[in-house]
C-alpha cells in the first residue's frame, strides 16, 4: 500500500489532497508513517475516525477494497469508485456491481491504482457520469425502506380481514 500512495503522490501533476484511512490497520498506518506529500498532491493521513462519510462526500473518487459496508455507504453517496484487487466471493460481486452499473472500476493489479485514479481525476466528464451512476444505484435511505416495508407488513389488520396471509405462523 506504501508504494501505491507514493506512486499516485509522484505522478500526480494537478493540485491533489490524498488522504488515508488506516482504521485499525495499524501495520497500514506505520507503513504510511514517514510518508509526505508529492510536489502537486498533498497527503492526509488518518487512523480510525468517526467522520468517514464527510470524506466520502467530500471526495472526487474513493479507492478501496469492496466490502459491503463500504461500498454501500460509498454508492449512496454518489461517490465513484476505483476498487482494488476484491477477493473471490462477497467483494468481487460487489466490485462487479459497482464497475458493471458504470459507478466505478475495479483493478486485479493493485499497482494500476495511481494511474487509473490520476486518469479519473484528468477526466472530469467521465468522473461526473460515474458520480451520476453512484448516485442512481446507491439507495442511502434502505434501512428506512426496510423498516417501512416491515412495519406495514406487520400493522394490525383492519377488521374483518384475514391476516393468513401476511403473518408468520408456527404450526403446533
Amino acid at each position: 500500500m506504501r508504494l501505491l500512495v507514493e506512486r499516485m503522490l509522484e505522478a500526480a501533476e494537478e493540485p491533489a489532497l490524498a488522504v488515508t484511512v488506516a482504521g485499525r490497520n495499524h501495520e497500514l498506518a506505520e507503513a504510511l508513517h514517514d510518508v509526505r506529500g508529492g510536489a502537486h498532491m498533498k497527503l492526509r493521513k488518518e487512523g480510525s475516525i468517526d467522520y468517514v462519510d464527510d470524506l466520502i462526500v467530500a471526495s472526487d473518487v474513493v479507492i478501496s477494497k469492496s466490502g459491503g459496508l463500504i461500498v454501500s455507504e460509498v454508492m449512496a453517496r454518489g461517490t465513484p469508485m476505483v476498487i482494488i484487487d476484491p477477493i473471490p466471493g462477497q467483494e468481487e460481486w460487489n466490485a462487479d456491481f459497482v464497475a458493471g452499473s458504470g459507478a466505478g472500476i475495479q483493478l486485479r493489479m493493485p499497482e494500476m491504482a495511481p494511474a487509473a485514479t490520476l486518469a479519473l481525476l484528468a477526466e472530469p466528464e467521465r468522473l461526473a457520469q460515474m458520480a451520476t451512476q453512484a448516485e442512481r444505484m446507491g439507495r442511502p435511505r434502505a434501512a428506512l425502506d426496510i423498516a417501512d416495508t416491515i412495519l406495514a407488513q406487520i400493522s394490525p389488520m383492519p377488521r374483518g380481514e384475514s391476516s393468513r396471509s401476511n403473518s408468520l405462523s408456527a404450526a403446533p
